[in-house]
């Protein structure tokens, strides 16, 4: 039994390695294990969920960015969801049910917008707020601002 896949989304080789009944996902800056799922789910969900992010911030971001850190910045925050949804279906019994597709409510959640400012600072460190203020579709004194508080919520902790 082969215990490891490999798939390309866009530019990116994601390896999907079996380990029980858990499927690690392994993609450039990107590892997650992700409990009860098999190699075909992931798949199918992975791929539905990066293409629908993907298409999302495309249009936004053609002019900031390439298409290679466009689909970085998506993988990124593909990963984080599912394995935050799938983590939460073993959790709460409430959720057992839950869909691991991305929701629409999830492009304007502070956790998604940390990853994209994350990705910014790391590859972009003299433009990162043009670059994320056009990913996000805000301006740039409104990230500044944004990043501000969010460094001070992180900061109160």
């Amino acid at each position: 039994m082969n215990n490891q896949q490999e798939i390309l989304l866009g530019e990116l080789k994601v390896t999907l390695q079996t380990k029980g009944t858990a499927i690690r996902l392994l993609c450039e800056e990107n590892n997650a294990l992700l409990e009860h799922q098999s190699v075909e789910e992931v798949t199918d969900i992975l791929t539905r969920n990066f293409e629908m992010v993907t298409q999302y911030y495309r249009n936004a971001a053609q002019q900031k960015l390439v298409e290679g850190d466009l689909q970085r910045i998506s993988i990124s925050i593909v990963v984080h969801y599912l394995y935050m949804y799938n983590k939460w279906r073993k959790m709460y019994t409430g959720m057992a049910d839950l869909d691991l597709g991305f929701k629409e409510e999830d492009f304007e959640h502070p956790g998604t917008y940390d990853i994209i400012l994350y990705y910014c600072k790391q590859h972009f460190p003299k433009d990162w707020v043009s670059k994320a203020a056009a990913m996000v579709g805000k301006t740039d004194d409104e990230v500044r601002g944004y990043n501000e508080r969010r460094q001070q919520f992180f900061d109160m902790r």
